[in-house]
Parts: structure tokens; C-alpha cells; sequence
């Protein structure tokens, strides 16, 4: 069982995540975890993960080889190898393709926990996806 100040902790990060994900209404939420997912997220967007600290918020892009905007998202940091990206303008499938495009060897997983309206909460089992992937 948690400690006390562990479940604060959760509440604090859970109350968080929730009033930004109802404040922003992003249309595609990713899981982004894994040995590598703080360098391979560094290599594929705009922002700087490395300075990102747990429990922060950044916003960045994913750029063409032209330097065309293909996606937007706000990276939120859980821990050392744990991040959400939310995303306005793209769906959570269209973010895992865009992520997916240049895995080798990288051990990361991205997992689709887009939601539908303001029923967000993290850690709970009551979310409903949005689309298919």
C-alpha cells in the first residue's frame, strides 16, 4: 500500500492532469513509456524532453524533412521514463503513426488513451477511446 505522502502525490498529479486535460480539450492523448522514451521523444519533436521535469508541462512539434508542422502536443512528464502527450489538433491514432514512423530499436510503447469530452481520470477505469488504434 502507498504511503501517505505517495497518495497525496497521486491526488495532486491526478487533479493536475485532469483540470489540464478538461481545460485544453485535446482530441488525442498518448502514453508514451519505455527505456528509450525520453530520446527517442528528443529526436522526433521540437521540445526539449531531456529539461522536462516530472510533473511539468511543455508544448512541441513533430516536423516534415521540409520543416512543415505535422503535429502538435503538450508533453506532460510522469517520471524518468513515463510522459502524456495531448494533443488538439491531431487524434490519438494519427500521433502513434507519426511516432511509429522511425522506431529501429528503441524500446518504447505508445498507447492510445484518447478520451471523449471532460470525462478524464487518470488512474481510473472509466475512460472511453475516441478512436480505433
Amino acid at each position: 500500500m502507498p504511503s501517505l505522502l505517495e497518495q497525496a502525490k497521486l491526488l495532486k498529479l491526478t487533479n493536475l492532469m485532469s483540470i489540464f486535460y478538461n481545460y485544453s480539450k485535446p482530441t488525442g492523448a498518448i502514453r508514451v513509456t519505455g527505456e528509450d522514451a525520453e530520446d527517442y521523444l528528443q529526436s522526433q519533436w521540437t521540445i526539449n524532453v531531456k529539461t522536462l521535469k516530472p510533473d511539468n508541462i511543455g508544448y512541441g512539434l513533430r516536423l516534415s524533412t521540409k520543416g512543415r508542422v505535422l503535429a502538435d502536443a503538450y508533453f506532460l512528464r510522469l517520471d524518468e521514463e513515463e510522459f502524456m502527450l495531448f494533443s488538439r489538433g491531431c487524434t490519438g491514432s494519427n500521433i502513434i503513426s507519426l511516432l511509429e514512423e522511425n522506431i529501429v530499436a528503441d524500446e518504447v510503447e505508445f498507447l492510445n488513451e484518447s478520451m471523449i469530452g471532460s470525462g478524464l481520470h487518470f488512474g481510473m477505469t472509466t475512460k472511453r477511446p475516441i478512436d480505433s488504434s
